[in-house]
């Protein structure tokens, strides 16, 4: 059911979070080393009707054998994050890629960055910032202390794991919930953020990413750090 094993797995694995829900490991492309960029999206969701998430206390004492079936699908990063180029869905849990590749794919090009055949997913890394899936299905979270500091402890695993060079987020929430101290704590890595990239705000200006929009701001970001 866990897909895609990576030269990775073996240290994520021994993070005792990844051991109760190993369906949550972050995706890996396989020419990730051509870039060194993690991609950090907001959270997963379940089917409307599941409870198990609902309280954050609740979800982080539990594991994988407490989840139906169609929970656990949907919470596999992975099986997510490969489907999209051949599922054929519009909705917004799919768009978010198609929006990410369109991006990648236009930066690339530019540069002449050569993508060896594969979807610009393939050269990177992504995973969640949230633990805990939405309260709601398609819906945002709304993240507790406890989401906020199991967030980061994986995220600190994940960057003693695969050793990123640089970590862009992709949803504004999350990034508006990463500590400062965080990351300062990483100062040789060059952190940036989007807005949702399945938002209105990804091709709508705003002042508040200086004029441009959440895809100029992404793609500003690739081209600053000479990504792709």
């Amino acid at each position: 059911m866990f897909t895609l094993p990576t030269p990775y797995d073996a240290n994520l694995i021994q993070l005792a979070h990844y051991q109760n829900f190993p369906q949550i490991l972050p995706f890996i492309g396989v020419h990730y080393t051509n870039t060194h960029l993690l991609l950090v999206g907001e959270s997963h969701y379940l089917p409307t009707g599941s409870t198990i998430q609902q309280d954050a206390a609740v979800w982080y004492a539990s594991n994988v054998q407490f989840l139906t079936t169609d929970e656990t699908i949907w919470t596999n990063t992975r099986e997510v994050t490969t489907e999209y180029p051949t599922s054929g869905r519009i909705d917004k849990a799919y768009t978010i890629w198609s929006n990410l590749e369109n991006a990648i794919q236009k930066h690339a090009t530019k540069n002449a960055f050569n993508l060896q055949g594969k979807k610009g997913i393939e050269h990177l890394a992504f995973y969640n910032f949230f633990q805990r899936p939405a309260q709601t299905q398609g819906g945002s979270i709304s993240p507790t202390e406890l989401d906020n500091q199991k967030a980061e402890e994986t995220l600190a695993h994940i960057i003693k794991v695969i050793k990123p060079k640089f970590i862009m987020f992709t949803s504004s929430k999350a990034w508006e919930n990463i500590s400062e101290d965080f990351v300062n704590t990483y100062s040789s890595i060059k952190f940036g953020f989007s807005p949702y990239p399945g938002c209105k705000r990804w091709n709508k200006q705003s002042s508040k990413y200086g004029g441009l929009t959440g895809k100029q701001k992404f793609i500003k970001f690739l081209q600053d750090n000479n990504i792709f």
